[in-house]
């Protein structure tokens, strides 16, 4: 079996290398290509055709190397060494390196849906979610990529106190009206935070969505109304599982929404990225939706 091996380096805490990974899939037989985590580097290794394509690291790096598996047979492996890893968490992934490597050959295959942003300036691809809010507002505050904000939330504030400095970011994020309509049901009013989710958790694990479906073919649309900031606050602190978030959430199969530039975001990047996207950015219609998907191994 021929294996195309993406790897993220500065994934988590660093507890496997590419020569690591790569010698636990030869000493069971297998045929191992390492590939970078570059967009052109995970294409070339999709192009190559491998018979499983592996993703090991992050959210980041696993919504890459899924994305790029859109509309193909080729499966994909998740080896979640991340931080968060919230997209392995969601479909049940939770076993070591060595264990996944070893149930790869008796590996079932599930869906996994794949989301789609367009707006005036661009489209993007994405697995976890996209929206406008406090989500947003901290991958713009503290860098572009996750592991930054990874960093920042898990690894330089003390374990007691991560959920609470979330929670603050919630309490005072600013209310904004927002034009939006779902399955043709206009939903236009004030928000806090408006996200649409295709899996159960984003960011440093926040659940926003702890019901949704990965292959349902809807999204769960996540309305924070003012009334519901402070609420949100506290079961992000509680930090409890087996809670419900205390928001509105809608299962729709598009949305459209007003969107501003400072707060919006596609998976782990603001979105538009670059400045000078973003002059046209504030007010303008972004419609959100699913299409392509791509079959994940879980073993």
């Amino acid at each position: 079996m021929r294996i195309a091996l993406v790897h993220n380096p500065d994934a988590g805490q660093g507890a496997y290398d590419a020569d690591d990974l790569a010698r636990l899939f030869r000493d069971r037989g297998y045929d191992v290509a390492v590939h970078g985590r570059s967009k052109k580097q995970v294409a070339r290794a999709a192009e190559s055709r491998p018979d499983v394509l592996v993703a090991a690291g992050g959210d980041g790096t696993v919504a890459r190397v899924a994305i790029a598996l859109a509309g193909t047979t080729i499966p994909l492996l998740i080896l979640p060494v991340g931080t968060a890893n919230n997209i392995a968490r969601s479909l049940g992934i939770q076993a070591t390196v060595p264990v996944l490597i070893d149930g790869l050959t008796s590996a079932r295959q599930v869906r996994l849906d794949i989301g789609q942003v367009s707006a005036p300036w661009g489209e993007e691809s994405f697995v976890e979610g996209a929206g406008v809010g406090f989500i947003g507002a901290m991958l713009r505050n503290e860098g572009s990529m996750r592991e930054r904000l990874g960093r920042f939330l898990w690894n330089l504030v003390p374990s007691q106190k991560r959920p609470h400095g979330v929670a603050r970011l919630i309490r005072r994020h600013p209310i904004r009206t927002y034009h939006m309509v779902a399955d043709g049901s206009d939903l236009s009013g004030d928000y806090v935070t408006v996200e649409a989710m295709n899996i159960r958790a984003i960011g440093p694990r926040i659940a926003l969505a702890p019901n949704a479906d990965l292959a349902d073919g809807h999204l769960d649309l996540v309305l924070v109304r003012p009334e519901d900031r402070d609420p949100l606050a506290e079961y992000v602190a509680l930090e409890a599982p087996g809670l419900s978030p205390p928001v509105e959430i809608r299962r729709v199969r598009r949305a459209e929404m007003t969107w501003i530039a400072g707060y919006g975001h596609v998976d782990d990047e603001p979105w538009p990225l670059r400045a000078e996207s973003t002059r046209g950015a504030d007010g303008a219609m972004v419609s959100v939706s699913l299409g392509r998907t791509v079959n994940v191994l879980i073993v």
